[in-house]
């Protein structure tokens, strides 16, 4: 076929088109769709601005977000500090009870030696670090309601005994003589148990 033939049958094809669709509308659709290709930069521009934007937001967005993470960490050290803290104020109470329980104990064996030695008539009254009042009572002896007492000071690194009452119901110096003056716990217990000793042989 001839090129003259391919164009006639080209524009037999065109115009048979341009029969069946509209021309008008045909055209309509070249024009908008010009229109619209034309646009497309402008679109392009402003959806370019929009991406921009979200690009900023986003960036803040994960900014902030970090900061609360950084927030929530530090809560959750404070929160395991308060947690700590309080398990320590729980054992700190737990020991307080124990340690009042134990109080109460000593307390109790304390009352408990006080009624034994009032029940065997020996009390002892600490005046001071170095004088100590002893006091006998219900001795076995034929005045049964009879006290006496004395006093065991701590002079230098000996001990001595003064202010008995009554007067002359003991030999002092017989009585110190049997034992080891010096100052410690077992000469102050032995020179009680000689006066004792002593009070019941010469007054039974």
């Amino acid at each position: 076929m001839s090129t003259d033939a391919e164009i006639d049958k080209l524009k037999n094809e065109i115009e048979n088109y341009l029969k069946i669709n509209n021309h008008e509308d045909f055209c309509a659709k070249i024009e908008n769709d010009t229109k619209t290709f034309q646009s497309y930069p402008h679109h392009v521009k402003e959806y370019s601005k929009c991406i921009s934007k979200e690009y900023k937001y986003t960036e803040r967005m994960e900014k902030l977000k970090q900061k609360i993470d950084v927030l929530n960490s530090q809560n959750e050290k404070a929160l395991q500090n308060i947690e700590k803290s309080k398990n320590k104020i729980l054992n700190l109470k737990e020991h307080i009870v124990k340690l009042e329980s134990k109080l109460e104990n000593k307390k109790k064996s304390i009352e408990n030696m006080d009624d034994t030695f009032d029940f065997l008539g020996l009390r002892i009254y600490n005046k001071s670090d170095t004088l100590h009042t002893v006091q006998l009572s219900k001795l076995p002896i034929k005045d049964f309601d009879r006290t006496f007492s004395f006093d065991i000071s701590h002079v230098g690194n000996n001990i001595e005994l003064k202010n008995v009452n009554p007067e002359n119901c003991i030999d002092i110096d017989r009585i110190m003589s049997q034992i080891d003056a010096s100052a410690d716990d077992k000469n102050y217990l032995k020179l009680i148990v000689l006066i004792r000793s002593e009070l019941i042989r010469k007054y039974s």
